[in-house]
């Protein structure tokens, strides 16, 4: 009887997952990890760089220092990267680096790097990265360009793609190998037959006896 209630207890496991989730993301769906870095920081010792989240769903603004070598997660909000003169950045005073943008001491660029948004749930893809580059800064001006994008699968293999057109992200190779729905068939429908299969055997048994 013990290993019965095991056996169950683990289907019910399998099938409550897919519940949980389809209360946040939509059903055959699934978010990727996704972030952006800016390659050549090092060059330009004279500015800082920052990030300018905004929240997609709740239109919360935050501003965050981009470091050399950072790769900035905005999975859930689009970002404004803005320059300024290093020497106005006091990271003593609260809310010092959102100020030097709304008195328009920073120098927007002109990209604007919004979610990668979700993939169908069984796609291979698990993590995005942008690369970009620092063209040119001066007082009126903060220039950046695309460089690539790296992509990294489920089974932890990676690939560059290089950006040929600034408007369009190259797209990741690997691609889901069955449709969405079947994925789904597996993880739900079958948990759910085996599990009724299960209680099934158990009843006859108990009716027999």
């Amino acid at each position: 009887m013990t290993n019965k209630i095991v056996i169950l207890f683990s289907l019910i496991l399998l099938i409550i997952p897919p519940i949980v989730i389809a209360d946040v993301i939509p059903s055959g769906h699934k978010g990727v990890s996704y972030c952006f870095e800016i390659s050549n920081i090092n060059k330009f010792q004279d500015y800082s760089f920052l990030a300018e989240f905004q929240h997609w769903l709740t239109g919360e603004t935050w501003v965050e220092l981009i470091n050399a070598g950072d790769c900035v997660s905005n999975s859930r909000a689009s970002v404004n990267i803005h320059a300024v003169n290093s020497n106005l950045v006091n990271l003593d005073v609260k809310d010092n680096l959102k100020l030097l943008i709304e008195e328009q001491k920073a120098i927007k660029s002109n990209i604007i790097v919004k979610p990668y948004g979700l993939v169908k749930e069984n796609d291979p893809l698990k993590k995005v990265w942008n690369i970009f580059e620092v063209v040119n800064i001066d007082k009126d001006n903060f220039e950046l360009k695309k460089l690539k994008v790296k992509y990294e699968y489920e089974d932890n293999t990676t690939e560059e793609k290089v950006y040929l057109k600034q408007e369009i992200m190259p797209e990741p190779s690997r691609k889901p190998s069955l449709p969405w729905w079947f994925a789904k068939l597996w993880y739900t429908i079958i948990p759910v037959t085996a599990l009724i299969i299960l209680i099934a055997v158990l009843l006859i048994r108990k009716i027999r006896k």
